[in-house]
């Protein structure tokens, strides 16, 4: 009819396989026509490459992946290492909140994170391919990176640096004892103090005294005399020393006499009247209000006997 028969110039279709490194099977692509798509499929652990510009399609939209160019090559994003899009479940419940900076971190890279009070970090984290390497990543119990300081204690510097759970000695001043070894938990030392415990006594007369050994000032020992013999109170422990205590005959005077006369609460103390011990705490606070020689103390009472 005199007029030409439609007919346009085609793209040629891409006849070669896809040559992505990483890529999964894309067979399927063979025989592409001319600008047309392909989606990239990436093996586990890689992701497909941002471009700069997305390519377009045949109808001028957004291609989704791949697509079958001029010359019938396919061009397009590749196969990259993928990131680490979340953060690792085994460390979630031991590390602390900063450790959700980490999601999207690149392949290769390490994540600096902190543990949860009380935890250090030890180990690397490092995302591989979209994976955290956690196999030599854990947060364990902190050590006490720094020495204690205790009351009364000598030098502590041994102490820097101990493990949690780890103990260390606790040397003390004088005649000061430790109540207990120091021992590291979680980062932090827990209590123990230099003390003035009271040594073992031996009272003459006395019952064997094993529950006065190791007591702390304040402390009170019951005082046990044997048979026929009387307290003259019980033992207390005053800055790592015993008060004076003693067991005595009942009823026996103790030779001397006193050199001063005074009264106290209707109780008066005369010169020349026989003296009777009277011991322990008392005796002391009687010394005290007197200022007299504890030895040199005497009340006088209605009928003789000891304090």
């Amino acid at each position: 009819e005199g007029r030409f028969s439609p007919v346009r110039c085609l793209a040629p279709r891409c006849t070669v396989e896809v040559a992505r490194d990483h890529a999964a099977d894309m067979s399927a692509c063979i025989g592409s026509a001319g600008g047309g798509p392909c989606a990239l499929l990436c093996d586990p652990g890689y992701r497909m490459s941002r471009m700069n510009k997305p390519l377009l399609s045949t109808r001028g939209k957004p291609a989704p992946a791949l697509v079958c160019n001029e010359v019938g090559r396919f061009e397009g994003p590749h196969c990259d290492e993928a990131r680490c899009a979340s953060t690792p479940a085994a460390l979630s419940l031991v590390a602390a909140d900063d450790i959700a900076g980490c999601v999207g971190m690149e392949d290769g890279q390490a994540c600096d994170f902190q543990c949860s009070s009380g935890l250090r970090r030890v180990g690397t984290l490092t995302c591989r391919r979209g994976e955290w390497q956690t196999g030599d990543v854990a947060c364990v119990p902190s050590r006490c990176e720094e020495a204690p300081e205790i009351a009364h204690a000598a030098d502590l510097a041994h102490c820097a640096g101990v493990d949690s759970g780890g103990s260390c000695p606790l040397p003390c001043k004088g005649k000061r004892m430790p109540s207990a070894d120091l021992f590291c938990s979680n980062g932090r030392w827990l209590e123990a103090t230099c003390d003035l415990y009271c040594p073992e006594v031996v009272v003459p007369g006395s019952e064997e005294l094993p529950d006065c050994t190791g007591l702390l000032p304040g402390d009170f020992c019951t005082l046990t005399c044997r048979p026929g013999l009387q307290k003259s109170g019980d033992l207390l422990c005053l800055e790592g020393e015993w008060n004076v205590a003693s067991c005595t005959d009942r009823g026996v005077p103790l030779s001397g006499g006193v050199t001063e006369t005074v009264q106290i609460d209707g109780l008066q103390v005369r010169d020349g009247m026989e003296r009777w011990w009277l011991g322990g705490l008392l005796q002391g606070v009687f010394a005290s209000l007197l200022r007299l020689d504890p030895d040199t103390v005497a009340v006088l009472v209605d009928e003789p006997a000891s304090a």
